[in-house]
């Protein structure tokens, strides 16, 4: 799964930046940048905010073979160092629940669970990510049932031999003595085997905010969100070297089969973490699907350069876009890019069009 990079720029007419929390802010710029370790994708992004982690590998003699197959990504964009204004799209990781055992390590899973995508996003994700948060508390949980609908789709005849659940929560809580409130998702894929119950965190990303700015806030990181555009040629590679890893591990199973060794649960092991991560691969085999399974729902655009239809907010009213790609929403009608830039590339593409 993939990531980008984007520069936003926020304009708020007349206001200073402490009445931010209490006015809805009515245009932002966003500017086209990359991800930067491997330049895997571009996303739209707010000006000066930093961007973190990106885009990683992990090695089958680190980190065994069944979570080394994919590239992984642990990125977040960020207001300022200390997450003010906040996404991060998590990496996802293979486990084995192993009938109630839990720590250790086999064939590079960690022994634990399986979990709900409740428990996980309360249990997993929100202390490793808050790890000096107090009193927090989860406000609001709900079944993610059209992202599960979309995975279904991917699986096809699949689906029937996985179990899927998915969740988005709500949490407030204090930091640094701010009070923060914070949306978590994640799909959970689920595949019993003889050995324990195989199972993956999948689309897995967080968005936060000070409590009283979230509402305000939310609108932008649904654009950010659904701004995810693949570089085809690092999909091509990745695809390919996904293929080659797996030919490999099939060819090596073969071969221990054949030689007669490790007859018994090692090898069925073996066999269902295939198994197990070729369904994984139909579920979660395009990036750009995943990353763009997000909170909110979306609106479509055409693009007026080109006529591609995009993806973007439909919680701002007007949508202009330049010839660069560079993105400029706005709830004022009679605002005009154009003249506040001193451009003439921007074209408007409304709601709906």
């Amino acid at each position: 799964m993939v990531l980008l990079n984007i520069i936003l720029f926020v304009f708020i007419s007349n206001e200073t930046c402490s009445q931010v929390q209490e006015t809805m802010v009515q245009n932002f710029q966003f500017t086209r940048a990359w991800e930067p370790n491997e330049q895997a994708a571009s996303v739209l992004m707010p000006a000066g905010w930093q961007i973190l982690g990106g885009v990683f590998r992990l090695e089958p003699y680190d980190a065994g073979e069944a979570n080394a197959y994919l590239a992984k990504v642990d990125l977040d964009l960020r207001s300022d160092k200390d997450g003010t204004h906040m996404i991060h799209w998590c990496p996802s990781w293979i486990y084995l629940g192993n009938n109630g055992m839990s720590g250790g390590m086999m064939y590079g899973m960690e022994v634990f669970g399986p979990l709900t995508p409740e428990e996980y996003l309360a249990e997993v994700v929100f202390p490793a990510e808050h790890p000096d948060a107090q009193n927090g508390k989860i406000l609001d949980s709900k079944k993610l049932e059209r992202h599960l609908d979309i995975y279904r789709q991917k699986l096809g005849s699949l689906a029937n031999q996985v179990g899927l659940d998915g969740d988005i929560i709500t949490v407030e809580y204090e930091e640094n003595g701010i009070k923060y409130r914070e949306k978590m998702m994640t799909i959970i894929m689920y595949n019993q085997t003889m050995a324990g119950v195989i199972w993956a965190n999948l689309d897995t990303k967080t968005i936060r905010a000070p409590a009283n700015q979230f509402d305000q806030w939310e609108p932008v990181f649904d654009i950010i969100a659904n701004s995810v555009e693949l570089n085809p040629r690092w999909e091509a590679n990745e695809n390919a070297l996904r293929n080659q890893i797996a030919a490999a591990s099939m060819q090596n199973q073969q071969t221990y089969q054949y030689q007669g060794s490790g007859s018994g649960s090692g090898n069925e092991l073996g066999d269902m973490i295939m198994d197990g991560w070729q369904k994984r691969e139909v579920s979660s085999n395009s990036v750009y699907d995943s990353w763009n399974l997000n909170f909110n729902e979306f609106q479509n655009y055409t693009n007026p350069h080109t006529g591609d239809m995009e993806i973007g907010s439909n919680e701002l009213d007007y949508r202009w876009i330049n010839t660069q790609g560079d993105v400029y929403y706005s709830n004022d009608p009679g605002f005009d890019p154009n003249a506040e830039l001193n451009a003439t590339d921007f074209q408007l593409s409304s709601p709906g069009r």
